[in-house]
């Protein structure tokens, strides 16, 4: 097979450095300015400055010794086997192919022969495949294209296979940019070192892959009515998937004089192609949402390494990018200025997205603002107040151990260290006090939970742009109250800690309906921590946004723990037919400082529109002792018309191994089904039980998780008129890199509690305590003892709780 690799220059002809070198803070080659490159990350004034920090500062050195040590490997491949880096890009090797055609999202064959082998288009949009790269990139294929079709690993089988790319979803994508990844790594070694074997490794990669890419045309869209023809990329399906440009931008800006000074290779064409894909960007897009964030930090990588306006025949350069990625008010591009004042919620600095959406989106605004600073809207950008007020505020969205609810699109969050890294260096050049302890406090508080960690930052954001040295702060600066009102997300925080300080003893929930983007149409949703974790759950998003589990379940009511009404209650999760949770009380008010410290709860009210019906929730935290507490929740549901028919499902859905009902017999049935009436969602549990009764109901869910023996235990009092089901449900999606991988494909246990007739005068009253094996449980007893008053037992404590309308009373006794 035709190879198609012009080598230029690929020959290695240094020697790779020896890390000891930088440690002793010697160059090997004295390098250059030049053309005033590198302006991305660095400038060149500020060599000798990195140089030091990554010779003296004890997390850059050791992360970039890591990162030298991983380049040094692939470096010395290369010597050995010119071809050994460039022939692992996924390029169209064997067909040359000019133009991509895609059909339904999909790429299915190409047209034309380019006198160079060219870049693979994205195989798909949607990334659900049973087809992934091989793994580590030492076993990619070389040179792998045969016939158009490209060789991967089949996940089922564990074999390889020659497959058409449109069925291996985004692993071309991941390929190329996991080695153009490698080319930005290796070209900043180059700079910081002087050693001209990094070029030699990165400098081939980059010009195969961009001279490739000026041989090709934009993607033919054979449908004729659908099909990404407003938002399809350069390389991807999604302007948004582009991200290759990030290291495209970092390699080229810091081997702008080498590739200029070799004539196997032309830097204007690698410009041209920078700005195809920033172009593409600027016009593919969407002005809103995080969509427009991502296209923003695209623009701002690509345009801040190109010349000035005057070098290009269109004017469009550095300084036009620059202001396009800052003030652009255009169809498909909302400038950042514009984004701060008024994509965030001004009051609160909420991006109103799910938090695995918005924390990033705010570090991706932070990056390219600070990445921007010295333009004078670059700076005024990153002096905003509300910035500073975003990045601290995403604590207020987390539970105890600093992991954030699951609601809608998303997974468990950690505030984003990146942003409060960014914003403390920015503050300790302003010698802002306030700002740098408040950062210092916050980055603080991540490394001591063992979730973050400055020594394995090897990124090149972090080596140029992160502070040194974290100054000493209080974490006092950021103590939080135990309730908090997201309203942008239509999101309240309750929190309950213990008087010892032991976050498996504090109690968080999340109460939610539906706002803002990448929720779900959940109902009236809760979440539920204790014992150390999350297990109350919600479930995430599905395998994929384009597979049935996401649109029939996942981001439908029956993966919420809520009340569906009639089993078909339902609505738009996008829009204005969102619907949003009322709240009618709250202890203690939000943002305040404990009243009582054995209380805190939320009463909300929520509204359907089909079937039209009421509903009303109240959740309490209720705190008996350091090592005592659990929750208490009352949910009222009735259609709004009088309907004899009407049925009412409440579901529990639990993180753990497995649910044990005690003393009820569940037999086998099918009725949580769509052939019985009820929503598709319902056709994704499996192994159904159930039995009608009137009596208590008590559920334990036990999990054995990281060494770790927890469990919940379910209370709910009896009602006639019921039936209870055991079912297992579709797997924590949202729990993805939460806990360990053994969990995340795991079926989950659900209760779901059925009543029949109107669930307002009789509604579902449920206690939940979660509990560490080495303790035990504490509660003996759950009762009603009036009406609206209901009474929890323990050893030697009692706690009445009564309800009055909205309102929630609290009365705990010792020696009862």
């Amino acid at each position: 097979m035709e190879n198609g690799f012009a080598r230029s220059s690929t020959i290695i002809k240094g020697i790779v450095m020896n890390r000891s070198v930088i440690a002793s803070g010697i160059l090997m080659l004295a390098l250059a300015a030049g053309a005033g490159h590198p302006q991305l990350l660095t400038t060149a004034e500020q060599h000798e400055a990195i140089r030091r920090k990554v010779a003296t500062v004890d997390w850059a050195k050791s992360a970039f010794a890591k990162l030298q040590e991983r380049i040094d490997g692939y470096v010395a491949q290369t010597a050995a086997d010119p071809q050994w880096a460039v022939s692992r890009l996924a390029m169209n090797w064997d067909t040359h192919y000019v133009t991509p055609i895609t059909e339904g999202s999909r790429t299915i064959k190409g047209e034309g022969r380019a006198e160079v082998p060219t870049p693979r288009f994205a195989g798909a949009r949607d990334w659900k495949t049973d087809y992934v790269r091989q793994t580590p990139i030492e076993n990619l294929k070389p040179f792998n294209d045969k016939d158009g079709k490209i060789c991967l690993v089949n996940e089922t089988t564990g074999q390889e296979e020659w497959v058409d790319p449109s069925i291996t979803g985004h692993a071309i994508e991941r390929i190329n940019n996991e080695i153009m990844a490698l080319a930005a790594d290796a070209a900043f070694l180059y700079w910081v070192t002087g050693n001209k074997a990094y070029a030699d490794f990165a400098a081939p990669i980059l010009w195969t892959y961009m001279n490739g890419l000026a041989h090709t045309k934009k993607p033919v869209i054979l449908d004729e009515n659908g099909g990404p023809h407003r938002i399809i990329g350069t390389a991807s399906y999604e302007v948004i998937h582009d991200g290759i440009l990030h290291s495209i931008a970092v390699a080229y800006d810091y081997l702008y004089d080498y590739i200029r000074s070799d004539d196997s290779m032309d830097g204007t064409v690698v410009e041209m192609g920078i700005k195809r894909f920033v172009d593409r960007i600027i016009e593919g897009g969407g002005r809103t949402g995080n969509w427009n964030l991502h296209q923003a930090k695209k623009i701002a990588y690509g345009g801040m390494v190109l010349g000035s306006n005057e070098a290009y025949a269109d004017l469009k350069g550095r300084q036009y990018y620059i202001d396009i990625a800052l003030n652009a008010d255009l169809p498909n591009q909302w400038g950042v200025t514009h984004v701060i004042r008024e994509g965030y919620d001004q009051e609160t600095a909420i991006w109103p997205e799910a938090p695995g959406y918005a924390f990033d989106t705010t570090a991706n605004i932070i990056e390219i603002v600070s990445l921007l600073s010295t333009d004078p809207d670059g700076r005024k950008a990153l002096e905003n107040p509300l910035l500073k007020k975003a990045v601290l505020d995403q604590r207020k969205q987390t539970y105890p151990p600093g992991y954030s609810h699951a609601m809608g699109d998303t997974s468990y969050a950690r505030v984003d260290a990146r942003a409060g890294e960014l914003m403390l260096s920015w503050a300790l050049s302003q010698g802002d006090q306030e700002a740098i302890e408040a950062f210092s406090a916050l980055l603080q508080g991540e490394v001591a939970s063992g979730k973050y960690d400055r020594n394995s930052q090897e990124s090149l954001l972090a080596l140029t742009r992160y502070a040194a040295e974290l100054p000493k702060a209080h974490p006092e600066v950021l103590k939080k109250t135990p309730t908090y009102f997201a309203e942008p997300v239509n999101l309240v925080m309750l929190e309950n800690r213990s008087g010892n300080g032991d976050a498996r003893y504090a109690l968080g929930a999340a109460m939610f309906g539906t706002k803002g983007g990448h929720m779900h149409a959940n109902g009236l949703a809760v979440e539920l921590y204790g014992a150390g974790y999350v297990l109350g759950f919600d479930s995430g998003r599905g395998s994929s946004y384009w597979q049935p589990d996401h649109g029939d379940y996942y981001s439908k009511a029956p993966a919420h723990n809520t009340v569906i009404v009639n089993g078909t209650s339902s609505y738009a999760r996008h829009g204005r037919d969102t619907i949003a949770m009322q709240v009618e009380a709250v202890e203690p008010a939000f943002d305040q400082p404990a009243e009582n410290e054995h209380l805190t709860y939320l009463t909300a009210s929520f509204r359907h529109t089909k079937p039209a019906a009421s509903q009303q929730r109240t959740l309490a935290l209720v705190r008996i002792d350091d090592t005592t507490a659990f929750y208490f929740d009352v949910f009222r549901s009735k259609t709004d018309k009088a309907d004899p028919d009407q049925y009412h499902d409440w579901f529990y859905h639990g993180m753990a191994d497995a649910m044990d009902v005690k003393a009820l017999s569940l037999k086998p049935s099918k009725q949580l089904t769509s052939k019985r009436g009820n929503m598709k969602g319902y056709d994704y549990f499996t192994e159904e039980k159930s039995t009608e009764t009137d009596s208590p109901v008590k559920a334990t869910f036990p999990l054995h998780i990281e060494g770790n023996e927890v469990a919940m235990d379910v209370w709910m009092l009896a009602e006639e008129g019921r039936r209870v089901y055991s079912v297992m449900a579709p797997a924590n999606r949202g729990a993805r890199h939460y806990v360990d991988e053994q969990y995340w494909d795991r079926l989950q246990p659900t209760l779901v509690v059925r009543q029949m007739g109107e669930a307002w005068e009789r509604p579902f009253v449920a206690v939940y305590e979660p509990s560490l094996q080495a303790d035990g449980t504490k509660i003996r007893s759950v009762k009603q003892v009036g009406a609206d008053r209901w009474r929890v037992g323990g050893e030697g404590w009692s706690a009445v709780l009564s309800l009055d309308g909205a309102k929630l009373g609290l009365e705990v006794e010792h020696g009862k």
